[in-house]
């Protein structure tokens, strides 16, 4: 569904996201580690075309994102480290505002809006201001924000940061039922433990090199996700297996 090829990204002198190739399929949870500054939040932002690439490319699908960045990001729903969100708009304002630039169906939208709120416990807050919601109940917001035109896949950075933990075992089963009906998932965290729960992958990213990109199969070896994240953080060394 995604292919990253080569991804570079240069800030004056510093090179903070260096030579990265990856895929990501339909149905996966991949997990992105790494320590902080390693590059994963620049990585994400490529992707979903944010930030331009100094070289390099991604490819969504049969898309381009360079030369077809309006229709690859019809497909793509990204929920930031620090939700971006409208503060003079109440939820359900700000969710229909975006599934007009989404071009959603009037009828069809007033439902979507309806379930994703439900399903984010905000219900009850579909009329409050933004900027009366609490941290954890904005990243809920972003939630919805991303799923609402149903994409095929779902980007996250450090998306379980400000949530409750009702709020983190519901996001947990979305994710999962998003993988199982066939979405695309790639989300960046520090929770070790979430990690090694959530991922079919991992990739892990050092000084903006890819270290490891390969199945999450650590409860099948002696050694735990977090030692192998710790070794590699602190060596630097590329590896093909956990």
């Amino acid at each position: 569904m995604i292919k990253v090829t080569e991804l570079t990204k240069n800030y004056g002198g510093l090179s903070a996201v260096q030579n990265l190739s990856f895929s990501l399929h339909p149905g996966e949870i991949t997990v992105f580690l790494g320590l902080n500054g390693a590059g994963k939040t620049s990585t994400l932002k490529m992707i979903v075309g944010l930030l331009s690439p100094s070289s390099g490319s991604v490819r969504i699908g049969e898309l381009i994102l360079d030369s077809e960045p309006e229709k690859t990001r019809a497909v793509l729903g990204f929920v930031p480290d620090r939700p971006l969100l409208y503060d003079k708009l109440t939820c359900t304002e700000f969710l229909t505002f975006l599934g007009r630039l989404y071009r959603i169906e009037k009828k069809l939208l007033a439902q979507r809006i309806d379930e994703l709120l439900c399903a984010q416990r905000l219900a009850d807050r579909r009329n409050s201001l933004v900027e009366e919601l609490s941290q954890g109940m904005k990243q809920r917001v972003s939630f919805c924000a991303a799923f609402l035109h149903n994409p095929k896949a779902l980007l996250f950075d450090e998306p379980f940061m400000a949530l409750d933990p009702q709020g983190m075992e519901i996001l947990k089963k979305e994710l999962r039922s998003l993988a199982s009906s066939g979405k695309t998932i790639l989300l960046s965290t520090h929770n070790l433990s979430l990690a090694q729960e959530l991922a079919h992958r991992i990739l892990i990213i050092h000084h903006g090199k890819l270290l490891f990109d390969g199945a999450n199969n650590c409860a099948e070896n002696s050694r735990s996700l977090h030692d192998v994240f710790l070794s590699l953080t602190a060596s630097g060394e590329q590896c093909s297996i956990l």
